[in-house]
């Protein structure tokens, strides 16, 4: 028995065809029926059913698209309308109502009015908060100052203390010195008479 050769589409697909559309692959199966056994006619007639399902869902999708943009359209096109009206019934309606705007204009010179005396207010309160730190600085300084000072005042009188004590010891070591150094008790009566004076 001769072989027969079956042509397979799927196998033998060239690579160009792989990346176009369902209806193309279709195509160029029905221009190879006429090479295909009678199993892969049938395969063509299912691809041609596939092309025409694929070919109206793509004709549905571009019907409806067609129709939202035009609805899409019709909405833009009202909205258009309406605004432009009602910007020329505001314009007509300003031009008319003029009492309106100088009530308006006693309303904004109020609202200008109150927020004017809250920012006065918040200088004011501001400004004595300032005063109130300086006069802090101002006795802290004061403070520093006397400190300073009652500091100076103590190391004046201890200094002078010290030379005190350094003078009478050198004038008691000049009046021992020429002699021989007197006892005890003399030494005592030193310290005595330092502690009076």
């Amino acid at each position: 028995m001769p072989a027969t050769f079956l042509y397979d589409p799927w196998v033998n697909f060239p690579a160009a065809l792989i990346s176009s559309s369902v209806s193309k692959i279709a195509r160029w199966v029905v221009s190879k029926s006429l090479r295909l056994p009678h199993d892969e006619t049938e395969k063509a007639q299912l691809l041609d059913e596939l092309v025409a399902i694929v070919d109206g869902q793509r004709a549905i999708k571009e019907e409806r698209q067609m129709a939202s943009s035009a609805v899409k359209e019709k909405a833009l096109t009202a909205t258009a309308l309406i605004r432009d009206e009602t910007m020329q019934r505001a314009s007509k309606r300003k031009s008319v109502d003029g009492d309106d705007d100088v009530t308006t204009s006693n309303k904004e010179m109020a609202l200008i009015l109150v927020q004017q005396a809250e920012i006065d207010l918040e200088k004011q309160r501001l400004e004595y908060k300032k005063l109130k730190l300086q006069a802090g600085v101002n006795e802290q300084a004061l403070a520093r100052k006397e400190r300073a000072e009652m500091r100076e005042i103590e190391l004046k009188r201890h200094t002078d203390l010290r030379r005190n004590l350094r003078l009478r010891a050198t004038s008691q070591h000049k009046h021992n010195f020429g002699g021989a150094v007197k006892s005890r008790a003399m030494l005592g009566g030193v310290l005595i008479s330092w502690r009076q004076n």
